[in-house]
Order: structure tokens, then sequence, then C-alpha cells
């Protein structure tokens, strides 16, 4: 509902109350004692102020989706630039003091060893840069597709921590998404795997992700401690930064999230989006 029918709604409400108001004073105080006459228009009023009310909530979390849908659109932008801007410009100066360093040192026996430690530092350097740009923007969204960028991810954090990630992933989910409904998943995952790494201490964690004839699921699993604390309670999780930011991408996305954990079994999170909004999102 537009924000001026809503306006109109509201004052036609109003109207009709001061009409029901009266013809309920009328009522009442008539001698024939037909005082049952209003209670009609005073539940008409009932029913027009619930849609009212309904109207506005529905026009409010519409609003609140809108703000959170410009507000991660604008941080991925900004992401994006600094990630092409480490990329095109440090990345780049720094390949360019790696190869002078090692022409210095083909040149210039005597300090050999000293300028091939120094470009064996820029190189690392260069691989962190590299990292963190591939954080910050994941360009190889676009190359890849979101298939084959998770599988990656999956793959790079195996060989790079002490987790071991497994995936199963449908071939479908490459033509399921728009580019924008891509990253918001991408980041999703990317938030799960990295509470993984650092909270979990799991020595396995899988990914499977599938779609039935409704729904669109995705399923994180570790073998980690889980989260419960000392007392059997399961911890708040979802006061944590990671996990809000993971719902309020969902918000935008029409899905929900489900954890299930237990102290020593690990955790489980299953996300569930409705088929109808992702094709309604695209």
């Amino acid at each position: 509902m537009s924000e001026d029918k809503l306006s109109f709604t509201f004052i036609m409400v109003l109207v009709f109350a001061v009409i029901t108001i009266i013809i309920l004073d009328k009522a009442w105080n008539s001698p024939d004692g037909n005082r049952y006459l209003f209670i009609p228009f005073l539940l008409l009023l009932v029913v027009l102020i619930a849609m009212t009310y309904a109207a506005g909530q529905k026009k409010s979390k519409s609003k609140e989706e809108e703000f959170l849908k410009k507000l991660l659109s604008a941080r991925e932008t900004e992401r994006k630039k600094i990630a092409s801007e480490l990329h095109d410009g440090i990345q780049q100066g720094l390949h360019s003091i790696s190869f002078e360093a090692q022409r210095l040192a083909r040149v210039s026996p005597i300090t050999g060893y000293n300028v091939d430690h120094i470009a064996d530092r820029i190189n690392e350097t260069i691989d962190d840069i590299r990292r963190i740009s591939s954080e910050l923007y994941p360009h190889h969204l676009e190359k890849l597709g979101l298939k084959k960028s998770i599988q990656q991810m999956a793959n790079n954090l195996t060989d790079s921590t002490d987790v071991y990630f497994s995936t199963s992933i449908i071939d479908e989910i490459d033509s399921l998404f728009n580019e924008e409904a891509s990253i918001n998943i991408y980041r999703i995952i990317q938030e799960l795997f990295n509470n993984i790494i650092k909270h979990s201490k799991a020595a396995k964690a899988s990914i499977i992700i599938h779609t039935d004839k409704l729904y669109f699921y995705i399923i994180v699993e570790d073998n980690g401690r889980g989260f419960e604390d000392e007392s059997n309670k399961l911890v708040n999780i979802r006061k944590g930064l990671g996990i809000i930011s993971i719902e309020e991408r969902l918000k935008i996305l029409g899905g929900r999230l489900n954890i299930s954990t237990s102290k020593e079994k690990g955790a489980k999170f299953k996300i569930t989006l409705p088929l109808i909004s992702i094709y309604n999102k695209n």
C-alpha cells in the first residue's frame, strides 16, 4: 500500500470513528431503547482499524528491508572500491618493487641474498593483499559463478586452516540468483565458515545446498564444541555481530536462520529461502 493510500485510509477510519461515536451517543440515549444498533458500526470500525494497523506494519517492514538493502549495497560498493584499489594500486606497485629487487639480485651478487629475502617478503605481502582484497569483495563471483566460488572458498580454507570443509551444491544455484542476491548468499556462507574457524574448534565442517519444490536450503554443520555453556543452556549467539549480519541479509532475501547445537557435538546452521521470494527478488 502506498503512503498516499495509507494516509487516505487512516483519514477514512477517523471519519468513520467520529460517525460511529455520534451514532452510539444517539442510540444509547434514544427513548425507544435501540441501544444495540451501533454494534455493527463498532465491529466495522474495529476491522478497519485492524486493517490500517496491518497495512502500516507491512509498510514499516518494507521500509526497513529497503533501508537494509541500501545499507548493504552501499557497504558492498565501498568494499569493492577498496578491493580494487588494493589490487590495481598497492598490489601492482609491490609487484613492480619485487621485480626490481629480483633484477638487482641478479646484477649484484654481493647483495643478492638480502635482496632475494626482501623480494620474498614482498611476495608474501602481495599474497596477503590478494587475500584481503578477495575477502573485501568476491570478484571471482563474476567469473566463476556462485557454486564454484563457494567450492573455492571451502578448498582455500581447507588448505589454510585446521578445518576440513566438504561441499555438496546443486548445479542450479547459479541460475537462481541475480548478482546482488549471489553476493548476499556468498557473504552469509563466508560468515558461517569464519565462525566455524574462529569459535568451533572443529576438525570437519560441511555445506549442503539443495532445493525442493518450495524452498532453497543451505545447511552448514561442524563437529566442534558447540555453543552450550557449563549450565547446559544454549548461548544466545544471535547477538553476535556475525549472526546479526547474516540475519540482516536474510531479511532482504526473505529467508530465515535456524541454529541447533549441543555441547561437544557441534553446531548446525540451516537457512531456508522460499523459492517464490528468490524469483521475486530477481
